[in-house]
C-alpha cells in the first residue's frame, strides 16, 4: 500500500510539474505574473535550502551559484539528503510545492528553493517555508549555453532569478515595468549590471542607477524595458540632482516607439514624465490612456495609476 502511494505521489508531482511547465512556455511573460509573491523580505532571508535536480552537478552549481551571489546561508546537501531521507523523500524525482515546504520546515530554513533541469530547459522555484507562497517561478531556455557549459547555466539561471525578488517589496511588486527585465537582455552576461540598477533602485541610489542604466542602453541599444525603467527613474526621483523629466520624456517615448513590452506601463511611464516637467494636463491625458490600454489588467495596478491619475490633476508629481 505504502509503495502504491508513493508511485501516486510521484506520478501527480509529475503531472502537475508539466501543466505548471507547458502553461507558463505558453504565456511567456506572464510566468512573471505567476511568480508575484505574497511576501517579500530579501534583506531578512537567512537560510536557503537547494533541494537536487534532476542532475547532481547542476545541483551543486546552483548552490554554488547562490553563494557567490548572495548573503544566504546555504543548507549543508549532506544534512539535507538525511531529512530528506526520513521523510521518504529521497526518490523523488521531481518536487512540489507542498513537499518542499515539508522539508524546509524540517530543515528550519526560511526559503526553499527546487525545480527541474533538463538541458535547455531549467524549471526554477522558490518557496516561502513560513508561509507556503511562491517567492518566484520561472523556465529558463539555457540554449545559448554549450550543454557542458553547465556552470555558464546556473550563473545565468540565479542572476536571471534574483532581479524578480529585488523587484518586490512588502507584499506587493515596486512596479509592475520590473517583470520583463531579466528576460529582455539580448546578451545574458549583462545580467549583473542590471542586478546593480535594480539593488541602486531600492536602496534610493538614483544617480548610481541612472548611470548604471546609461551605460547599459550602449551596450543594449533600444531595449525597450531598460529604456521605461530608466525613464522612470529620471521622471520620479527624489533627488534633485537626478531627476531629469525632459530627459524622461525623450526616452519614454522611444521606448513606446521600441514596441515591446506593456502599451499601458509604458504610457504610464511617459505620465509620469510629463509631470516631471510640470505638463501636468499632457500627464493626466496620457495617465487616462494608459488606464485604458490597461483593459482587464491587474486590479491592484489599476489602483495605483488611478492615484497618479489624481496627483496629475491635482498638479503633482510623483517622488519616490
Amino acid at each position: 500500500m505504502r509503495a502504491c502511494m508513493r508511485v501516486l505521489l510521484v506520478l501527480f508531482c509529475t503531472i502537475m510539474v508539466g501543466v505548471l511547465f507547458s502553461g507558463c512556455m505558453m504565456m511567456g511573460d506572464m510566468s512573471y505574473q505567476q511568480g508575484r509573491p505574497d511576501i517579500y523580505t530579501l534583506d531578512t532571508i537567512q537560510r536557503v535550502a537547494v533541494l537536487p535536480f534532476a542532475d547532481r552537478d547542476f545541483t551543486d552549481l546552483v548552490i554554488g551559484a547562490l553563494v557567490n551571489a548572495s548573503k544566504w546561508d546555504i543548507y549543508n546537501r549532506r544534512d539535507l539528503s538525511k531529512v530528506m531521507q526520513e521523510q521518504d523523500l529521497q526518490q523523488l524525482p521531481l518536487f512540489d510545492k507542498e513537499s518542499a515546504v515539508q522539508i524546509g520546515r524540517l530543515a528550519g530554513v526560511q526559503v526553499v528553493i527546487f525545480g527541474n533541469y533538463d538541458y535547455p530547459q531549467v524549471r526554477l522555484e522558490a518557496v516561502s517555508v513560513e508561509t507556503g507562497k511562491v517567492l518566484a517561478y520561472r523556465n529558463f531556455n539555457v540554449g545559448s549555453y554549450a550543454v557542458k557549459d553547465m556552470r555558464g547555466q546556473a550563473a545565468f539561471v540565479m542572476q536571471a532569478l534574483l532581479p524578480y525578488w529585488i523587484a518586490f517589496e512588502d507584499g506587493q511588486p515596486v512596479d509592475a515595468r520590473f517583470g520583463p527585465l531579466a528576460d529582455s537582455l539580448a546578451d545574458p552576461e549583462l545580467m549583473p549590471e542590471l542586478q546593480d540598477a535594480l539593488r541602486s533602485i531600492r536602496a534610493k541610489e538614483d544617480a548610481d542607477a541612472v548611470e548604471i542604466l546609461t551605460d547599459l542602453l550602449v551596450e543594449e541599444e533600444g531595449n525597450g524595458h531598460v529604456l521605461n525603467l530608466l525613464a522612470w527613474v529620471l521622471a520620479t526621483s527624489a533627488d534633485n540632482d537626478v531627476r531629469d523629466g525632459a530627459r524622461a520624456v525623450m526616452l519614454s517615448k522611444e521606448a513606446l516607439a521600441s514596441g515591446v513590452g506593456s502599451a499601458s506601463e509604458l504610457t504610464d511611464t511617459l505620465a509620469a514624465a510629463l509631470a516631471a516637467t510640470g505638463a501636468f494636463k499632457e500627464a493626466a491625458e496620457a495617465q487616462g490612456k494608459a488606464l485604458a490600454l490597461l483593459g482587464d489588467g491587474s486590479e491592484s495596478q489599476r489602483h495605483v495609476m488611478e492615484r497618479r491619475l489624481e496627483l496629475y490633476r491635482a498638479e503633482k508629481p510623483i517622488r519616490r
